[in-house]
């Protein structure tokens, strides 16, 4: 009974290859063996080159996936064949012979020439390999296996729609450039008499004062080469790149007209949200873990509305400044973290002006972890917004330690002056504490 086996070579690309080389042999494999290119878009693009799962028939712009299959019976007989002179290359190109993809499994089929067609059982030496094309029109697959006689060209022709297409981000931080560039595309098949050579586009920038009205900070007009009479069998396509030094914060929005009729004029936007500034300062450049147990850091932070949008885990927009204390800048080892959160539903409708005094706990600090004698460490403050980084600083700090060179040994702490209450929090010593029940050196404290 006639069995099959069939080795999947993955094919993207586009080579111009020749049979020279061709192994001299006396069996002609072809009547033992097919060969079979698979070509099919998985994903074809829609506007600003996002896609959307593709069932259709017809070959599309975007996503495809081809696959190169031989077969073969059984009873193939050994082949004194060395491996080193194998060729299976797969490749891919536009119709004017430029390459777009290259797969070259020469060596792959040469390790297992002997589990492919004589000892039997399928097998896949490469899986399938998808590849974007953006640009509709006639190309090539080409796939050549000197083994196996085969110097085969399939042409295969892509579709799409005439399209203005734009890649950029449309959220960008204060400070931070805006990159846009905009693709027109004749789509194909297209008439290239239809195109003048004299396309242009006009693209105009306003400041939006509100949601309507707006005023005019961009204008200019860009030539668009669209008519490429020596390539009329693939989509003529142009692109407009578009570079905003740090704008200012607000909501922008891009308008995009053109004398060329196919693609209908376009409104776009683009957000700059304001990035959090944040002051950090020390009471003391040097402590003494002898006699300081607690480093107090005044934290200054602004922030303008609007803001990057919470997002979960965080049901309301939530700031997180983490305090760490570490060798150098550039080492990870840390001596003692510390961190704060705030939240508030405020930050969805107004500005952040805070200011606020943290004491940080230095008998966290693991001692036999310092350098011997007085050594400047660094001390790194940064602050995520709603899980995302918007300052860092490094504040060099000075610590002595107790004892030099010795490791002190870890005892339940009685010199600890700080207040807290029964539930553990740590209080401001320099404020005045309400009236309850309070915490310190393991003792209970009333203030009336």
């Amino acid at each position: 009974m006639i069995k099959q086996k069939i080795m999947t070579l993955a094919a993207v690309l586009c080579c111009a290859m020749t049979t020279e080389g061709v192994l001299a042999q006396n069996l002609d494999l072809r009547e033992y063996l097919t060969v079979e290119t698979i070509l099919k878009t998985n994903y074809k693009f829609t506007i600003d080159f996002n896609t959307e799962k593709y069932d259709g028939d017809q070959l599309r712009a975007g996503i495809q996936s081809m696959i190169f299959s031989y077969t073969s019976i059984d009873e193939v007989p050994i082949l004194d064949i060395n491996p080193d002179e194998l060729v299976a290359v797969s490749t891919f190109s536009d119709i004017y012979g430029r390459e777009i993809r290259k797969l070259d499994c020469s060596e792959e089929v040469g390790e297992d020439l002997g589990d492919i067609f004589f000892v039997g059982g399928a097998t896949s030496n490469a899986p399938g390999t998808s590849f974007s094309l953006a640009q509709g029109g006639v190309y090539v697959a080409h796939h050549l296996c000197n083994f196996m006689y085969i110097n085969k060209k399939d042409t295969v022709t892509v579709y799409d729609d005439p399209s203005l297409r734009i890649r950029g981000n449309a959220v960008i931080k204060a400070g931070e450039n805006v990159d846009l560039t905009a693709y027109y595309n004749t789509g194909f098949p297209y008439d290239i008499n239809s195109l003048t050579g004299e396309e242009y586009s006009d693209v105009t920038i306003y400041k939006m004062l509100t949601d309507t009205t707006g005023v005019e900070v961009y204008k200019n007009r860009f030539p668009l080469h669209l008519k490429d009479e020596a390539h009329p069998l693939l989509a003529g396509i142009d692109s407009i790149k578009l570079r905003f030094e740090k704008p200012e914060v607000g909501k922008y929005l891009v308008h995009y007209e053109s004398n060329w009729s196919a693609v209908e004029d376009r409104n776009d936007y683009f957000y700059v949200h304001d990035t959090l500034r944040a002051a950090v300062k020390l009471d003391k450049e040097a402590y003494d873990l002898a006699t300081d147990k607690q480093a107090r850091m005044t934290l200054k932070m602004d922030y303008r509305y609007p803001h990057i949008y919470a997002f979960e885990p965080d049901v309301i927009p939530t700031i997180r400044v983490a305090a760490s204390l570490l060798k150098d800048s550039e080492t990870k080892e840390c001596l003692m973290t510390d961190t704060l959160t705030l939240a508030s539903d405020t930050l969805t409708y107004k500005d952040l002006d805070y200011v606020g005094e943290w004491d940080l706990d230095l008998s966290m600090i693991d001692q036999s972890n310092l350098d011997e004698g007085n050594s400047t460490y660094q001390l790194k403050v940064s602050i995520k917004f709603n899980n995302e980084q918007q300052y860092e600083t490094f504040i060099p700090v000075d610590l002595k330690s107790v004892t030099i060179g010795i490791s002190p040994v870890a005892t339940l702490r009685t010199d600890d002056e700080s207040i807290y209450t029964l539930s553990g929090v740590r209080k401001n010593s320099r404020q005045p504490l309400a009236p309850g029940i309070y915490l310190r050196k393991g003792n209970k404290i009333i203030i009336k």
